[in-house]
């Protein structure tokens, strides 16, 4: 994976990258994902700015962060 090899972190909207990551058993790459109702460019943008310095350490570690409308769930990797 491109992402593990570059340090990188992974921004979706597709859960399917949670469950993928979970089967390897790695705690690298961390994933962001988006669970919006409505997900907006704009939305996005505003989360990913307030989410990211509160999570740092977290992405850091390698962890699967979850974006909702009304929560923010972190789950550290591995996951078991």
């Amino acid at each position: 994976m491109n992402a593990i090899k570059k340090n990188r972190t992974i921004i979706t909207v597709d859960l399917d990258f949670g469950q993928i990551l979970s089967y390897f058993k790695t705690s690298k790459p961390s994933i962001i994902i988006f669970r919006l109702k409505y997900p907006s460019v704009e939305k996005i943008n505003n989360s990913l700015s307030s989410i990211i310095p509160e999570t740092e350490e977290e992405i850091e570690k390698g962890s699967i962060i979850v974006i909702e409308d009304e929560k923010v769930r972190v789950k550290n990797l591995p996951i078991e």
